[in-house]
């Protein structure tokens, strides 16, 4: 017999999954005084120190302001690493591949 809470509904025996994590670095913002600081959290950094980056020369009045100078700093990061991608394939498509087999097995290309 599967334990049952109060409401009739099945309990869970089995620990749930681990929640799934980002892998792209996200925004956020936290308070400092009167303004609001922009930061990002980069996941897949190893060292834990560089996993937070703090833009603190960019202080905001509102969150939601800070929070968008967050979110188009990591855009621009993306667009800009993408036409390097780009630029270097143009140039001679043998290194794209070595850095897709590089990325694939985890090396630094």
């Amino acid at each position: 017999m599967k334990p049952t809470s109060p409401n009739g509904l099945t309990l869970a025996t089995t620990p749930a999954a681990p929640s799934p994590r980002w892998i792209t670095p996200h925004p956020f913002v936290i308070r400092v005084g009167t303004g609001f600081v922009p930061y990002i959290y980069h996941p897949d950094r190893a060292t834990p120190y560089l996993r937070v980056e703090r833009f603190p020369r960019k202080a905001k009045l509102t969150p939601g302001a800070a929070l968008s100078y967050a979110q188009r700093t990591i855009w621009y990061r993306q667009r800009r690493e993408n036409e390097k991608r780009r630029r270097r394939e143009a140039i001679d498509p043998r290194i794209a591949r070595r850095q897709e087999t590089a990325a694939i097995s985890g090396r630094a290309a």
